[in-house]
């Protein structure tokens, strides 16, 4: 069943204690200590690079068997990690991301140190991070828009392409937020009030299934993720987090459009949605739109769109005013034969040069 928290509802971590002696490069799995786990959830909180894809229990519940957490620690504190899906039940195969997963990427500690500073510092704990996965393993990630220098993974044979996507910023204040949207987005959630339509929340995970499953096939695409999976994002939920489902109904009953976002402290995630075809110039898509930001606005800091960088789809995302963000794609493919023993041997060349000049 489909349960949100209530934005002014307060729930409690159980606190864990994080042993000293575990500096060092450590590997989190579903069944690692639980205090290690805590302290890697409540670091992605303050990472600048953290997002909700990240935590243990988004991982629990969508890859619980393939996951690997590679995180470094140094003085008693985690200092850069790096979530890896790997394709096998068993952490072997290639490293991507889940379905509907869509960042994970390396994530550093806050810090205040000066520029240069700073960036020598990651980059030295990015090199250790990349020197966690085998050579011939073949990687494919979405990074964290607020992960900008790629260099290190560049100068290792890995691949970068942008993409895009929008995010409201300032929750702060609704008045403004539904101002900076395009008058054509405002006069639709109005032509639906108009109309009697009106947002349900929902527990009834089949429902939305079936009303996201037209907008595929409207496409002449078939859903790419089953009912079992959306029903496991459904049941999530934990201290200031959460996953919430809505739908626009009509006055006869009519469905006419769903709206799935997930959401914790930092941001509030729309992750799928869809809308009849039949009825699907009724306005009741952007009026869940809506009422999912005013939803985010109670319990996230941001509300991001994702899915923006198809161009079929893209009009309608910027329309709602959100900052347009850009961030990395990365990969790389995997080797066979003799190539990851030469690729070894230049990489090693590259690695004893990178910490050379980054002392």
């Amino acid at each position: 069943m489909a349960r949100t928290t209530e934005p002014d509802q307060v729930m409690a971590e159980v606190v864990h204690t994080v042993p000293a002696e575990t500096d060092g490069v450590v590997r989190l799995h579903a069944d690692s200590d639980p205090a290690l786990k805590s302290e890697y959830n409540e670091f992605i909180d303050a990472s600048p690079q953290g997002i909700l894809f990240q935590h243990t229990w988004w991982l629990d519940t969508l890859a619980p068997d393939c996951y690997e957490i590679v995180v470094i620690r140094e003085s008693g504190k985690i200092k850069a990690a790096w979530p890896l899906v790997y394709a096998g039940a068993t952490r072997t195969g290639s490293v991507s991301q889940p379905q509907l997963t869509k960042h994970l990427g390396m994530l550093f500690e806050h810090s205040d140190a000066k520029y240069t500073a700073r960036l020598s510092s990651e980059m030295r704990l990015m090199d250790t991070l990349l020197d966690c996965i085998p050579e011939d393993v073949g990687v494919k990630q979405n990074f964290h828009y607020d992960f900008t220098n790629w260099l290190p993974l560049h100068w290792r044979g890995y691949s970068q392409t942008t993409r895009y996507t929008y995010l409201i910023e300032d929750m702060s204040d609704m008045d403004t937020v539904w101002g900076d949207m395009h008058g054509d987005v405002r006069t639709k959630i109005r032509k639906a009030k108009k109309s009697g339509i009106v947002e349900k929340e929902t527990d009834d995970v089949e429902l939305f299934y079936s009303i996201n499953s037209m907008s595929f096939a409207r496409q002449g695409r078939s859903i790419p993720y089953d009912l079992d999976l959306v029903a496991r994002i459904a049941e999530i939920n934990g201290p200031n987090r959460g996953c919430r489902i809505t739908i626009a109904e009509d006055s006869q009953g009519r469905t006419h459009a769903c709206c799935l976002v997930v959401y914790d402290k930092q941001c509030t995630i729309s992750l799928m949605g869809g809308a009849d075809p039949d009825l699907r110039n009724s306005g009741a898509k952007p009026l869940l739109e809506w009422g999912s930001i005013q939803f985010a606005g109670a319990v996230s800091q941001c509300f991001d769109f994702e899915g923006s960088s198809m161009q079929q789809f893209e009009p309608y995302i910027r329309k709602f005013g959100g900052v347009q963000r850009t961030y990395f794609k990365i990969w790389r493919d995997e080797m066979q034969g003799s190539a990851p023993e030469a690729a070894s041997q230049k990489r090693g060349m590259i690695r004893r040069f990178v910490r050379r000049v980054t002392r």
